[in-house]
């Protein structure tokens, strides 16, 4: 009898994972027993590959099986999607990283791709860091070197990001030297979109502050988005994929994932 590798063993859960993630999707949900018998392994082996798949924010577990999370509407909770595509985010938060300078004013939006790079903000850099995410605001308020400011205004449930006029207002007195933006979705004919017009809003100052029609300026405009932005069904655009946004894409990724406005 042949014996199996570790390695052999994990492809072979990767495969059967991949088989579990189609089915939900194309079916609506998948039953533990059924993906049992189909794949000839124990209830137990199952159950692990759905705690696997869910903390990689692809299924979400419900009594007896799991359901994918595009069932749970647009948007996922932000834990959720944070865990959507995380390799790739965290390539593209370390290309946005090169754009982050040595000291001065940064901004950054209430997206799961900023939010990994606010991670990563170096120590020892004297930066003031603007942003509408309350999660953000509380994740770096502790950190040494950093001024962390918050723009206010209604905040948004699903995304904990603050909008409307308040936040309006407030960007329209600020002065940063670069704003990275979080899209949900890129494209040639809409250009950048996100799902909330009030966070469309938000997002189209921050962009529009480059060109000059309006009172705050940056010096460069960053924009990322994983693939699971770029094939999201998105309903609000915020900005065109003009000349200016040059393309950028992490190690191994297949297609431009973040832009940058310079």
């Amino acid at each position: 009898m042949p014996v199996q590798t570790e390695t052999s063993q994990r492809v072979y859960a990767e495969e059967r994972q991949n088989v579990i993630v189609e089915v939900a999707r194309s079916d609506g949900r998948v039953d533990n027993m059924e993906l049992a018998r189909r794949f000839g392994v124990t209830p137990e082996t199952v159950r692990r590959d759905l705690g696997a798949l869910e903390r990689h924010g692809v299924l979400h577990r419900v009594r007896g099986g799991a359901i994918p999370v595009e069932r749970l509407g647009f948007q996922a909770a932000v834990a959720a999607r944070s865990l959507v595509h995380q390799d790739e985010k965290e390539r593209i938060a370390q290309l946005a990283l090169q754009e982050v300078p040595p000291e001065g004013a940064i901004l950054l939006d209430a997206a799961t791709t900023t939010a990994q790079l606010a991670q990563r903000l170096p120590a020892g850099r004297e930066l003031t860091v603007v942003t509408n995410s309350l999660l953000t605001g509380l994740a770096l308020a502790g950190r040494s070197g950093l001024t962390v400011l918050t723009l206010g205004g209604r905040v948004r449930g699903r995304t904990f990001a603050g909008v409307d006029a308040w936040a309006l207002h407030v960007l329209g007195q600020i002065v940063v030297d670069v704003a990275f933006i979080g899209a949900n979705g890129i494209s040639l004919e809409r250009g950048l979109t996100t799902l909330d017009p009030a966070e469309a809003a938000v997002k189209r100052m921050m962009s529009r502050a480059r060109d000059g029609r309006s009172s705050w300026r940056t010096t460069r405009s960053s924009s990322a988005t994983s693939s699971s932005g770029s094939v999201s069904l998105t309903t609000s655009r915020w900005s065109s994929a003009t000349p200016g946004w040059t393309a950028l894409s992490p190690t191994g990724s297949t297609s431009p994932t973040a832009l940058v406005l310079a």
